[in-house]
């Protein structure tokens, strides 16, 4: 904690690192903080850079008068009344400094309650993470999670989300937990899900494993509480929603293990994954072809490979011209 202290005086703390010293200088007795003031005051060099002049002037001049009262029976005198004495200047010395550094705390307080808090990842990025309540979410490329601490607390839990990602949210029925995108809501207090909201696609996708969900749309109005093993599909163009059972939810998870995992869709659907997935435009002149059945597993990290398993199962040449796949 030490080296949070000093780093804080440097103003070199990052955000994770304030959040910690804050919630460790709340967790502690006035005694600990006392303790831990002291020590700072007899073993560390003190900035008085942002003190001000006049405050200066008279702590020197208070000093100066110290050190000019006269002692008698020197030789009398114990080291602890020496030490004792020298801890009443220091004492004079570091009030005012410790005065604004904590003034300084609270305003870096305030600033961190008012701010938002954003994770995001770019194409070809994953992340892990977790939220200050035990959440945990892991993140598929280009995903954004946002929150305020301020919305996020023990009374409610928001966050602002785009993407795609995996909640494994911590149970608290007191303190219930909500996502909201720009076409709809997810309430949740404990559960397992797997939660598909792009903005370039046309609906939304939420694959339940555990727990209940409740989810609204923001372009309907309509809501629907989910089971386990349920999978709802909310159409952004008028808000309609549509529940399907399914046994497990490898499918929606697939991305994961880096897997693309498709089971007799269309291969119009298939395209349209790849799409997204890599960002690519594939153009198709067989309009016959687009309905046909397929089934199978691609990797989502080559898409080399994954034209190569259409080439060898419909017959078909592709060719890659810079964002743009043409297949004949």
């Amino acid at each position: 904690m030490k080296e949070l202290i000093d780093k804080y005086r440097r103003n070199s703390l990052s955000p994770e690192e304030l959040t910690t010293l804050r919630e460790y200088v709340n967790s502690q007795t006035d005694e600990q903080l006392g303790a831990v003031i002291q020590d700072d005051w007899l073993n560390d060099e003190i900035d008085t850079t942002g003190v001000d002049e006049d405050v200066m002037m008279r702590i020197r001049q208070r000093i100066g008068d110290l050190a000019e009262e006269p002692v008698y029976q020197a030789k009398k005198v114990s080291i602890w009344h020496t030490v004792y004495r020298w801890m009443q200047v220091a004492a004079l010395f570091i009030l005012p400094v410790l005065l604004i550094s904590l003034y300084l705390v609270y305003q870096d307080n305030l600033k961190l309650e008012a701010q938002t808090i954003e994770i995001a990842t770019g194409f070809g990025e994953r992340a892990n993470i977790t939220l200050p309540d035990g959440t945990k979410v892991a993140l598929n490329e280009e995903t954004v999670l946002s929150y305020s601490p301020k919305d996020f607390n023990t009374s409610q839990r928001h966050i602002a989300f785009e993407g795609e990602g995996y909640f494994q949210v911590a149970k608290n029925p007191e303190s219930p937990f909500s996502i909201n995108t720009e076409s709809m809501t997810v309430k949740v207090l404990g559960t397992e899900f797997n939660l598909k909201s792009r903005h370039r696609s046309d609906i939304d996708e939420l694959y339940l494993e555990e727990g209940s969900v409740q989810f609204i749309s923001k372009i309907s109005a309509k809501e629907m509480i989910l089971s386990p093993h349920q999978q709802l599909i909310h159409q952004k163009g008028n808000g309609s929603l549509t529940v399907r059972t399914f046994k497990d939810v490898t499918e929606a998870t697939g991305w994961l293990r880096h897997e693309l995992i498709f089971r007799n869709v269309p291969l119009n659907s298939v395209f349209k994954q790849l799409e997204d997935t890599y960002l690519v435009t594939i153009h198709f002149d067989n309009q016959k072809v687009l309905n046909d059945r397929f089934t199978g597993i691609m990797t989502s990290r080559d898409l080399g490979e994954c034209l190569r398993i259409l080439e060898e199962t419909y017959h078909f040449k592709t060719m890659v011209k810079g964002n743009n796949i043409y297949i004949r």
